[in-house]
């Protein structure tokens, strides 16, 4: 495992990817639409898994898994062992209660351990779909809130519908005709799914219509 326990101040930073905006490229939705892609869903399916990959037996990881998403997309060697670590050492993620809560991160804590490891964040109440889409389609890298009972329609996870998962968002969709929105490409934690479409009726019940709550870079 990484030794990432030392001062921001000491690391020096050097993100490893030069960021451009995304370009946008046909192909056909899960649902045989045709689209215009925009970010790359398929590259940032690469190593990603569902959360709990840790020793501690930490299982509400998620938000922590989605800080390790975006540090691996942009070429940091990290775990979920060295994610949930850090935080653990320096007080920015949950560590009583069930296993299931264990691990759990708020926004604040998210920003912070991005911004800790060299990446520019910050957590921001996005307004709507066409806003997140704009970072994304900047070359942004963008975690959300969502309410996992309506994201993997199951009533029990609804909770009282509040934002109560963190996933990140890999790619949006458009009409190639009119350029409208179609939904939204996510790598999820807590079903392992990676590179996963949602239609934007489905995105818009389960992350706008919740706050719209976002982690975003500023790598630009």
């Amino acid at each position: 495992m990484n030794d990432w326990n030392f001062p921001r101040e000491s690391r020096e930073v050097l993100l490893p990817l030069e960021v451009k905006p995304a370009e946008g490229y046909l192909e056909i939705l899960p649902n045989g639409h045709e689209a215009v892609i925009f970010g790359d869903p398929k590259s940032a399916t690469e190593g990603f898994h569902q959360q709990g990959d840790n020793p501690f037996g930490m299982r509400g990881t998620c938000g922590l898994v989605s800080v390790e998403d975006i540090l691996r997309q942009l070429g940091y060697q990290v775990t979920e062992t060295d994610l949930v670590s850090y935080a653990v050492r320096n007080q920015l993620c949950t560590i009583e209660g069930t296993p299931d809560v264990q691990g759990g991160t708020t926004q604040i804590d998210q920003a912070r351990i991005l911004n800790d490891f060299g990446v520019p964040a910050e957590a921001k109440i996005l307004l709507n779909c066409e806003d997140l889409a704009s970072y994304i389609e900047a070359g942004e890298k963008v975690i959300v809130g969502v309410n996992g009972g309506v994201l993997w329609n199951v009533p029990e996870a609804f909770e009282f519908g509040q934002a109560n998962h963190a996933v990140t968002v890999t790619g949006v969709a458009r009409n190639p005709q009119t350029a409208d929105l179609l939904g939204f490409f996510i790598n999820d934690s807590g079903s392992g799914e990676a590179g996963r479409f949602v239609d934007l009726n489905t995105w818009q019940w389960s992350w706008e219509n919740r706050g719209g709550l976002g982690i975003v870079t500023n790598l630009a």
